[in-house]
């Protein structure tokens, strides 16, 4: 279960956690915190897979929400998503911004994208919407990581459905959870080989 929905309920624990960490001991430390206030437990390692600290590709339980849930003041899940619906800033509008569609690319294109704090991809357009990680610094995707998007909207998250790492896909990605991309720009085609990539996990 990652929807819009779900990811909307993380980044509100984590604007109620004002000093949440994605680290190990930052989450048991959130596992602590929502027992304390709700009386109810949930395992760092729950937590762990919920914020992608963790590859996993178990179901979120509905009963991991509820409690995340009640830890916001809600009654459950399904109240915190029926809050959503009311609230004028997630009623649907229309919008401009600076954005990248897959459609309008060359083959051999590429695209640098960038967020919050301090992550910078470049990426090579491969056709058939789909792209190859040619550099990486600071975030979990890698060199060689192979992935399908539709288009990239600068001061928005980028949602990745799957990434395809050697002969494994990762559960789904989203960078910029948090303030969106706040870097996006083509750049022109390689006319070399890309040195060295300095991804890092």
């Amino acid at each position: 279960m990652n929807t819009p929905e779900v990811q909307e309920l993380l980044h509100k624990v984590e604007e109620q956690y004002k000093t949440l960490n994605i680290t190990s001991k930052g989450l048991y430390e959130l596992a602590e915190a929502v027992e304390d206030k709700t009386g109810e437990y949930i395992s760092p390692s729950t937590l762990k897979r919920l914020w992608g600290y963790v590859g996993d590709k178990h179901e979120t339980r509905k009963s991991t929400l509820d409690i995340l849930a009640r830890y916001l003041g809600f009654a459950n899940f399904e109240s915190f998503t029926q809050d959503l619906k009311k609230a004028p800033q997630y009623n649907s509008y229309f919008f401009s911004t600076n954005q990248i569609k897959s459609a309008e690319l060359d083959e051999g294109d590429r695209v640098e994208i960038g967020w919050a704090p301090n992550r910078i991809i470049i990426i090579e357009y491969l056709g058939n919407e789909s792209f190859k990680v040619i550099s990486s610094e600071n975030s979990k995707l890698e060199f060689g990581d192979t992935f399908s998007v539709k288009n990239f909207m600068l001061g928005f998250p980028l949602y990745i459905p799957a990434i395809t790492r050697g002969d494994a896909l990762t559960p789904p990605y989203l960078a910029g959870r948090n303030g969106g991309l706040s870097l996006l720009q083509k750049m022109p085609p390689l006319q070399a080989p890309e040195g060295q990539c300095s991804a890092q996990q």
